[in-house]
């Protein structure tokens, strides 16, 4: 008989209220943006009242990337107690309160039960990837806007997100019986169909850094013949070929501009303006963060402390985009909040590699490690040239999808080990 047929009704409620808020933050975030993270996190919550197992409580709060979670959450509620100098700057605190949601996140995750694996993730992945898409296609087809994204959603992290998700969906290969699964080769040029249409340049960084965490996954992790792995890696990089080909003679050349910019700056030669705000931004947010090195300046203050060391060019630019924040994650987490902040954002990046490290080896080990690094190391590319974590929906999506894959994605018996 089916495992779900002998639950019990409360049993059943938290597995089918698992699955609706795991579906409902992988496939919503395209269209609805920001605003999706407010009723997926009320229903992790809810989910508390429905009976919580304390051995499943205990067996989450053991777990060391949990517990680096919220080392992270207290390092930042540390550092922005510090520098508050209003009583609205503590209340910017509560923007990471989604690090000590990882246990209610967790529990419910705990409850999707056999039938959500690797494979369950990857197609999620792919039907993720695909509505990016349908949204930029309608964006730019029926709404004409020159650059497309989700509602409440900047065109860039729309355009990182996709092609993350896009990736991911490849996780799917690294089980067995990963030939039935051909279909989610189509994930990555989806999220990238969906990036170009976006017209984001470092997008276009995210998904080359992808492509090499792939390519190195694949051929340590996959178990087919080194005939097989090549013809697939050729029609993989012939179909990137394409869909930059596609991207740049029918979308957006924008999206290639990565490229040229860093081959100027390599040859010393004369950038656009975009760029050259981002690279006045990083030297003159360095300058800042020495100013007050320990606990920083203040989460919304990164640009104020930052402008007075800018150029003229440079403060006009800003005031001219109004742009609110430096293009950069880490420094971002370093003026904002100094060494307390950037110690936080590291501790936050190697929490998902300490939890797959003290998870047992099973079938589904090689998937859990190509997730992991597709989810962390493509937020930090992406992180190089834009701030994901002052929006909700990333830092959302990572603790949720860190939670999925380190607790959903392994052979049941290896749980509460």
């Amino acid at each position: 008989m089916d495992d779900v047929m002998r639950l019990a009704p409360g049993a059943l409620l938290r597995r089918s209220l698992a699955w609706i808020v795991v579906a409902v933050s992988i496939l919503v975030w395209p269209a609805l943006g920001n605003p999706t993270v407010y009723p997926v996190l009320v229903l992790f919550l809810l989910a508390l009242f429905l009976g919580v197992e304390r051995a499943d409580l205990s067996w989450v709060v053991r777990q060391r990337w949990i517990q680096l979670f919220l080392v992270a959450f207290g390092l930042i509620a540390v550092a922005f107690s510090l520098n508050a100098t209003v009583p609205e700057d503590y209340g910017h605190i509560l923007d990471f309160l989604v690090l000590p949601l990882s246990i209610p996140i967790t529990l419910l995750v705990m409850q999707l039960g056999p039938r959500f694996d690797t494979v369950r993730l990857a197609q999620l992945c792919l039907a993720s990837a695909a509505i990016a898409l349908a949204v930029a296609v309608y964006g730019s087809v029926v709404l004409q806007e020159g650059r497309a994204s989700g509602y409440e959603l900047s065109p860039i992290q729309f355009a990182d997100l996709a092609v993350i998700m896009g990736f991911m969906a490849l996780g799917g290969f690294f089980v067995g019986g990963a030939s039935r699964h051909w279909y989610l080769l189509a994930g990555p040029f989806l999220g990238l169909g969906a990036a170009i249409l976006a017209g984001t340049r470092g997008a276009l960084l995210v998904a080359l850094a992808l492509c090499v965490v792939f390519v190195v996954c694949y051929v340590i992790f996959h178990p087919a013949k080194r005939k097989t792995k090549f013809r697939i890696l050729a029609l993989l990089a012939a179909a990137v070929i394409v869909s930059l080909a596609w991207g740049y003679f029918a979308a957006s050349s924008r999206f290639l501009d990565a490229i040229t910019v860093a081959t100027k700056l390599l040859q010393g030669s004369e950038i656009d303006s975009s760029s050259a705000y981002r690279l006045e931004m990083y030297s003159s947010g360095l300058r800042a963060f020495l100013d007050s090195p320990i606990f920083g300046h203040g989460w919304t203050k990164q640009l104020e402390s930052a402008l007075p060391y800018m150029s003229p060019m440079g403060q006009e630019g800003y005031r001219v985009e109004k742009w609110g924040y430096i293009h950069n994650e880490a420094l971002s987490f370093a003026v904002g909040a100094g060494l307390l902040g950037l110690l936080a954002y590291i501790v936050w990046m190697i929490a998902p590699f300490v939890g797959l490290a003290g998870i047992a080896p099973d079938r589904q080990l090689s998937a859990r490690i190509y997730f992991i690094s597709i989810l962390v190391i493509g937020l930090l590319v992406a992180g190089l040239t834009e701030v994901l974590f002052m929006s909700e929906l990333s830092k959302t999506l990572l603790v949720i999808l860190v939670s999925v894959i380190l607790v959903a994605c392994r052979d049941r018996k290896g749980l509460q080990q």
